[in-house]
């Protein structure tokens, strides 16, 4: 309880007076907690917007779409999805990219968790395969680490730069690199055009 009202306060602050002018002392006293409690649960501002993020993906990810849509489709789907959730994160993300470029080993423990993400793109991809749409010789797990990856560098550089349409062309160019080694374009039309 004590950590979500740090993360709320936080992502309230964050977007109200912009992430350098909120203070660890701010974010404390809008959650009715002393200093020293923040750091019970955030190692500094940074690790709280990192929660923030992971808590804006955990939820579009709930939304994924079913399994109903081709997997190509399902993922991108996804993607903008959890595009759109970060989107009024975009100016903080120079101060993201720092903190997550330290060491796991220096990172608390309490921002050590899956990557929803991942999860939800290997379900994803995993489905797929028993509907027959990727390949049985590929690895899924593989898979969703370069879409993911690839997704997140194109996302956050479009973030950066929001009048430059290279980014998304080169997402989407990407993309299709990627699903075309993963898919079994055979099998995919064939289950296309029997639903």
């Amino acid at each position: 309880m004590t950590r979500r009202r740090l993360i709320e306060a936080a992502d309230a602050l964050f977007r109200e007076q912009g992430f350098e002018a909120t203070t660890v002392e701010a974010i404390a006293a809008a959650a009715d907690v002393a200093k020293g409690t923040f750091f019970n649960y955030f190692q500094n501002k940074q690790g709280v917007l990192v929660a923030i993020l992971h808590a804006r993906i955990e939820e579009a990810v709930q939304r994924y779409p079913p399994p109903t849509m081709p997997t190509e489709r399902r993922i991108y789907a996804m993607l903008d999805g959890v595009r759109a959730s970060l989107r009024p994160y975009c100016r903080m993300l120079p101060h993201l990219l720092v903190h997550t470029m330290l060491p796991r080993r220096f990172k608390p423990r309490s921002e050590r968790r899956k990557r929803p993400l991942m999860v939800a793109v290997v379900r994803i991809l995993e489905e797929g395969r028993a509907s027959g749409e990727v390949r049985p010789d590929v690895s899924v797990a593989d898979g969703a680490e370069l879409i993911v990856t690839h997704f997140f560098r194109l996302a956050f550089e479009s973030c950066l730069r929001p009048d430059d349409d290279a980014p998304k062309a080169r997402l989407e160019a990407g993309m299709a690199i990627i699903f075309h080694g993963l898919l079994d374009h055979e099998r995919a039309d064939s289950s296309r055009r029997s639903r």
